[in-house]
């Protein structure tokens, strides 16, 4: 018996914009700050970036970002998890930081994004050895540590104080995102994993799924945010070159992959064909929608970073300087419908979308402003891309 899993979702979709000539940048920020850069995350306009300390940086003028302070600290080195949230008492914003060189999570108050101030610091160089990425739920953290192979959970009720409560060990622990109010999703990069925990409202973890994929070697990053794709996980990993992967993560305790697409290998379609049709250039950079295939999508060469805004993600290829707009409207063919290369981006870590002033948009645009964390020439490159709205759609697997 042939079972079919059906997946219907009724949304407003995002399309690109011609009239605005897709993705470009807008404008750079360099500071001494910005060096070693590890993560990025934005609140409204105001951008948080952690490395060798953590950076607030003003974007509500795209055109002229404005750093407004850069808070150091002896454990902030090596940073690389970021998570904002807001406090489960009073709801005022926070920031959750790992950082890999001291063993560190540390939470910061952020609702003064010009006067960032340390709450409390928990570090053990067993505990949370090489710390490297944190989600917070309620009054709970979890820390991917892969120093231990581990997922690590806090209680932060007190903020000043944060308390161990459970360690899982896994084959490893690189990347930890929430799948939703009682599962988190886990990438292991030594292991060629992602699993599925869930967890008690104690913080008591259990792991119940997982799945081993060769797609899934190398640095990784995973992503579940977002409404239309609850069903969803978003991975992106250095296998084959660059890899982006969907998993359906309906049934937590088995995980599949619904479809996967690389940078190496080959391509979908002859080198020169591409050429006469415009979408593959003399380096082999740009492939832009030539005809569905899982090869030889030059633009996710290096893909270090991406961010979800409804139905597309932006990822950010660190080998090229490349962004690659991915139309995930039907998740199980997503589609490369835009791309920017520019040497700006080369070396970028992360990327993150942020939010402002948006009154000079027509109801039937919304223009998008993305930040990449450069750490290598401690810049920040803004970008920008304008997205219409579509009409109600639906997708079935």
């Amino acid at each position: 018996m042939q079972i079919k899993l059906v997946l219907v979702f009724t949304a407003v979709l995002f399309q690109l914009g011609n009239a605005h000539g897709g993705v470009h940048v807008i404008s750079e920020l360099t500071d001494p700050a910005f060096l070693l850069a590890g993560a990025v995350v934005a609140e409204d306009a105001v951008v948080y970036i952690a490395g060798n300390g953590v950076a607030a940086v003003n974007v509500s003028n795209p055109t002229q970002p404005e750093l407004l302070v850069s808070l150091r600290h002896p454990l902030l080195f090596g940073c690389g998890g970021l998570h904002i949230y807001r406090s489960a008492d009073e709801g005022n914003l926070r920031l959750a930081v790992t950082c890999s060189s001291t063993d560190t999570l540390m939470l910061i108050d952020v609702e003064n994004p010009r006067e960032l101030k340390v709450l409390g610091t928990i570090s053990d160089f067993v505990v949370l050895s090489r710390a490297a990425d944190v989600v917070v739920k309620g009054n709970l953290a979890f820390v991917a540590v892969p120093g231990a192979a581990s997922v690590v959970s806090f209680d932060i009720t007190s903020e000043a104080s944060p308390v161990h409560l459970s360690s899982i060990k896994l084959s490893g622990a690189d990347s930890v995102s929430l799948l939703d109010d009682a599962h988190l999703v886990v990438a292991s990069e030594r292991g060629r994993r992602v699993s599925t925990l869930s967890f008690s409202p104690h913080g008591v973890l259990f792991k119940i799924g997982s799945i081993k994929d060769e797609r899934f070697d190398g640095v990784i990053s995973i992503l579940k945010h977002g409404t239309l794709y609850l069903d969803f996980t978003f991975v992106i990993s250095a296998a084959n070159g660059g890899t982006f992967a969907v998993l359906n993560t309906t049934s937590q305790s088995r995980p599949s992959i619904v479809t996967a697409m690389q940078a190496s290998v080959r391509l979908a379609r002859p080198a020169a064909t591409l050429k006469n049709e415009g979408k593959y250039d003399e380096l082999g950079v740009s492939y832009i929608d030539a005809g569905w295939a899982p090869y030889g999508h030059k633009s996710i060469l290096g893909a270090t970073g991406m961010v979800l805004i409804e139905n597309l993600i932006y990822i950010v290829g660190n080998t090229a300087g490349t962004i690659s707009v991915m139309d995930v409207s039907d998740p199980s063919k997503p589609r490369i419908i835009r791309e920017l290369n520019d040497a700006r981006l080369i070396g970028a870590a992360n990327i993150c979308a942020a939010n402002y002033d948006q009154e000079s948009i027509s109801l039937d645009g919304v223009l998008q402003i993305l930040v990449a964390a450069v750490p290598s020439t401690g810049k920040l490159v803004l970008l920008k891309d304008t997205v219409e709205r579509l009409s109600i759609q639906s997708a079935e697997l």
